[in-house]
């Protein structure tokens, strides 16, 4: 597991405090695709 986030899930328990981890794949992901299709490309993702 990645330090950074060991970190940040230890100091939300001594604060009581819940974090979320979230990120709009879409926002990224759209445009990436609309490149790739505008010069020929096939653009796919796989989420693993």
């Amino acid at each position: 597991m990645n330090e950074s986030l060991i970190a940040i899930e230890e100091q939300s328990r001594l604060f009581d405090k819940k974090y979320n981890y979230k990120f709009d794949f879409n926002s990224f992901r759209d445009p990436i695709k609309d490149i790739c299709s505008k010069f020929g490309y096939k653009f796919n993702y796989k989420i693993f």
